[in-house]
């Protein structure tokens, strides 16, 4: 076969092959995004750091985009609904969140772009509406949950079952009892006692003897149809709190118990067992509101029932969905595939995903529509960007500049070799990765878990760490900002100590005299008892002790406890666990009996810290080991301070490693003549020397490695980092986000790390 015979066949296959080619080359090409407008221009160039105003913008979007986006759509679709929102939940989830950390609360809203600082005149409105979607979301659901009740009441009959089934609520006595035998004793005493309720009030006194006295007692919301403030002392029982299938609200609510009446001033005789509680209860019905008459028959009662069966409905899942099936309603289209596909992937599995790109008259491309009252509205790609920058652009940039601020100094650059390195460990790593099955490409997850748009921006982020510390603790020619003296040593050193310790705390009410002086004598009897040789010390009697407990016959818990002071050494030990854990005020002394374990400078509140080091001297001394006067202390805690004293028990105390100060010269020249080849150290000292410098050694590295760690706080290392920025006079071309990258600059070096202390 000639050329002409092998061109004329196999020109037609050549065609077709190539054709296919050119479809599937055509088919596979990336679909055009929508994109920002001036995408090429420079938001911040800064040395090698150059990220244009569409890299920003991709970057956001990969992580952000679909976030944003139906925060937009939702808000515009729930504008109605902005003055049904439930304000005073909306205030108090506010407030909720600043009591975990007043200051992390208003830094995270620095962070986020909500506010310029803490001081920013509509900080609390403009927090309010950063807050306000959810509550808009529950607004609107609740609307439709009301009126489908409503409109069901014919067919389901939900309400009139509801005004049926509800009780009035009640104020208790609850007695509660772990074992049978337990129980059967109340019940004989019971059969003997002539004044019921002040047996109920005296053993109810009894249980909740140690209870921590808070001020956010739970105030429960009057219903509208009861007359007068309902006021309960005891245990306030509401019917709806509880599900039907409560044992114990079928049990407080019920009229009769065994045929008998069980109404107000009543009582059960005999213990009822609570399964699911695994506790025997004794209830007493002491009193309940006062309605206004004929409660149930009321405009009020009914709306009242109405707000239960609604918020019964108002779950999660029912809100989600009802805002999933307020979407379909608005013929919803994203040009932008990528985001098509999470919304697809997050909220509707039959989404369409490839839509031709949509422009407007001036040329911006838009990047999603849907119909509101019939009017259509478009997110443009500039919309989203505008949205997402105020939020995001500083939190998904200020690594890179802080990498990039870094690199520029010379002195701590990685070498080649370490950088091969770090790009060794990603090839690995991503060879591990790519082997196992994933929703997410690769370069999708290293964008989502680190932050990183390429292996390169990965590689400076695991590096970062290590330029981080060669910036601030020095590194070949370069001095470090946070270098550790020999005086800071020297510091940690003189004020290093390590005690273990157990406590016993009484807290009081600190706005309470009674409170703080009833919190003081129980402290005192812990130490000094009730009784000296069997008989109630001066000022106390049978009904001003407190503490019962007899070291010689633990099983007896009736005996007024003689103290510490007079009790045998050998029992210390095993009484101040008995006592820590039935009367210590500590929540988590019922599992560690008032165990602290060792502790050292800065871990413990100052007074606590000072009393305790007074005893461990004491000791050393000869004397006894705990305090004999209880340590007053105020414990902050992000939900509340705690106002308390503590009986301090000192269990025992670990030594530092020294030296003398006429062998300080010795170990100065023995620390030279480690690093000096030529000296062998085993001829020039002794063996009991080396190991004592060795010792002394250690230890002072382990008090620089502490406070290197204190240094490297992610509070005081942001401080540092913001700092160096500052040197580098970052400008962004954009100046919203300079505002925000000033702000977060300002909130970081404002850290002062003495205030830490």
């Amino acid at each position: 076969m000639n050329w002409k015979q092998i061109l004329y066949k196999g020109l037609p296959v050549f065609l077709i092959a190539a054709v296919v080619v050119i479809v599937a080359a055509i088919v596979s090409r990336p679909k055009p995004q929508p994109k920002v407008t001036d995408s090429e221009d420079t938001v911040l160039d800064f040395n090698k750091l150059d990220i244009t105003k569409g890299e920003l913008y991709d970057m956001m979007k990969k992580n952000y985009g679909l976030l944003v986006l139906m925060d937009k759509v939702d808000r515009d679709l729930l504008a109605d609904y902005k003055d049904k929102v439930d304000t005073e939940a909306l205030e108090d989830k506010i407030s909720e969140d600043k009591a975990k950390g007043e200051e992390d609360f208003y830094q995270g809203m620095v962070y986020q772009g909500v506010i310029s600082s803490k001081e920013d005149p509509d900080a609390e409105e403009k927090i309010k509406d950063f807050y306000i979607l959810s509550f808009l979301q529950k607004a609107y659901a609740k609307e439709l949950a009301e009126n489908e009740i409503i409109d069901e009441e014919s067919k389901t009959h939900a309400i009139k079952e509801a005004k049926d089934a509800y009780h009035e609520d009640l104020c208790i006595i609850t007695l509660k009892y772990d074992s049978k035998n337990e129980a059967d004793a109340i019940k004989d005493k019971l059969t003997q006692e002539s004044n019921i309720l002040q047996f109920f009030k005296d053993e109810y006194a009894k249980q909740h003897e140690n209870d921590i006295d808070t001020d956010d007692e739970t105030t429960v919301e009057e219903p509208p149809f009861i007359t007068e403030p309902f006021n309960c002392e005891y245990d306030r029982v509401v019917y709806t709190n509880y599900s039907n299938t409560s044992a114990f609200r079928n049990f407080v609510f019920n009229d009769t118990i065994s045929g008998e009446s069980f109404g107000i001033g009543d009582y059960n005789r005999a213990p009822k067992y609570i399964p699911n509680d695994k506790t025997y209860y004794f209830v007493y019905k002491v009193s309940q509101p006062k309605y206004i008459e004929n409660f149930r028959e009321s405009e009020e009662f009914k709306q009242y029932i109405l707000d239960k069966l609604v918020e019964n409905k108002l779950t999660g899942t029912y809100i989600s969905n009802e805002i999933k099936d307020l979407r379909d309603t608005i013929n919803l289209k994203i040009y932008d595939t990528e985001i098509a596909k999470q919304y697809k992937a997050n909220f509707d599995d039959k989404f369409k995903t490839d839509l031709k790109l949509l422009k407007i008259k001036n040329g911006e491309q838009i990047l999603a529509s849907y119909k509101i009252d019939g009017e259509t509205k478009y997110v443009k790609a500039d919309d989203l960007y505008n949205l997402m920058k105020t939020k995001y652009s500083i939190q998904l940039l200020l690594d890179k500049i802080n990498n990039e601020a870094l690199k520029s100094i010379k002195d701590i650059r990685l070498s080649k070799s370490e950088k091969d390195e770090f790009m060794s460990q990603i090839k690995d790593y991503k060879t591990k990765y790519l082997s196992q099955p994933s929703p997410y490409s690769w370069s999708d997850f290293i964008a989502l878990q680190f932050g990183a748009f390429s292996e390169q921006q990965l590689a400076d982020i695991l590096a970062a760490p290590e330029l981080i510390e060669r910036y601030m603790f020095g590194y070949k020619d370069h001095k470090g900002v946070s270098v550790i003296t020999e005086e800071e040593i020297n510091e940690a050193y003189k004020e290093w100590f390590s005690i273990e310790a157990s406590h016993i705390l009484f807290t009081f009410d600190p706005e309470d005299e009674e409170s703080k002086a009833l919190a003081l004598e129980k402290g005192k009897q812990v130490i000094n008892g009730c009784t000296d040789n069997g008989e109630y010390r001066d000022g106390i009697t049978e009904d001003t002790c407190y503490i019962f407990y007899d070291p010689e016959d633990p099983t007896n818990e009736e005996l007024p406890f003689a103290g510490l002071d007079e009790i045998k050494a050998s029992q210390y030990k095993s009484a101040f666990k008995a006592l820590a854990k039935e009367y210590s005020q500590d929540p988590s002394a019922e599992k560690n009996s008032g165990e602290l374990g060792y502790f050292g400078p800065g871990q413990m509140v100052e007074e606590f810290e000072n009393a305790a080091k007074e005893i461990a001297n004491r000791i050393e001394e000869g004397g006894v080991p705990f305090t004999l006067i209880p340590v007053e202390s105020t414990i902050e805690r992000p939900d509340g301070d705690t106002h308390g004293f503590h009986v301090i028990y000192v269990t025992g105390s670990k030594d530092k490693a020294s030296i003398d100060e006429d062998e300080q010269a010795t170990y100065e020249k023995y620390i030279a003549d480690l690093d000096d080849v030529d000296v062998n150290i085993n001829e020039e000292y002794t063996q009991s020397q080396i190991t004592k410098f060795n010792a002394y050694k250690a230890f002072r590295e382990t008090l620089e490695q502490s406070i290197k760690e204190e240094k490297q706080k992610p509070e005081n290392e942001n401080r540092i980092l913001a700092e160096l920025r500052d040197l580098k006079n970052i400008q962004f071309n954009d100046p919203e986000i300079q505002a925000i990258y000033e702000n977060i600059n300002t909130l970081q070096k404002a850290f002062d790390p003495e205030d830490e202390q």
